[in-house]
């Protein structure tokens, strides 16, 4: 079972994305949400986007992975 974590920071401006590897996940996040608004943190193994796009990358995970939890950070 694949799950996709999402770790709000909202008075930061931005959430993190902690996803297992998913090629087509990747490719899609990096489609639909634009370069500036979105970047990776190898060492964490997350993905740091603006707090704009939350709702958009909620949806994308629903997509790709059976669970999707959020968690205050």
């Amino acid at each position: 079972m694949s799950e996709a974590r999402l770790i709000l920071f909202r008075r930061e401006g931005y959430f993190e994305l902690e996803v297992p590897y998913n090629v087509e996940f990747i490719d899609e996040l990096k489609r639909s949400i634009e370069t500036d608004a979105r970047y990776f943190q190898p060492a964490r193994k997350r993905w740091c986007v603006d707090i704009e796009q939350l709702d958009k990358v909620k949806a994308l995970a629903k997509e790709h992975f059976e669970y999707v939890s959020e968690v205050q950070g």
